[in-house]
């Protein structure tokens, strides 16, 4: 019956948390990413040059697309409840293409 209870009161928790966390990253979607799309391309170019010095198999995967989609940072908080947004761009040929964000939601422990 303990369990019950917790149960119930994590879901009335998140329940209640988790639309607020959503709209919030929905305010912020359009905000950062196009204002400073340059900047972010920048940072998307340099984490992949990373990513492929680190994996060469993933330097070998990403000859083979047509664009790569990168999320140079993704800020992640939570207790209980959590979330998370970033900024990411399309990378094709080198020269970012597109610009997007991410966002999500969670709870539990």
């Amino acid at each position: 019956m303990h369990t019950n209870f917790r149960a119930r009161f994590f879901r009335r928790v998140a329940s209640a948390c988790v639309p607020l966390l959503v709209a919030a990253g929905l305010a912020l979607a359009g905000s950062s990413a196009l204002a400073d799309g340059t900047q972010l391309g920048r940072d998307a170019q340099a984490a992949l040059k990373k990513l492929y010095a680190g994996v060469p198999a993933a330097q070998a995967l990403g000859a083979k697309a047509h664009a790569v989609l990168v999320f140079p940072k993704v800020t992640k908080a939570g207790l209980f409840v959590g979330g998370q947004y970033g900024d990411g761009a399309v990378l094709r040929n080198g020269k970012a293409v597109g610009y997007y964000n991410t966002t999500g939601a969670s709870y539990g422990l």
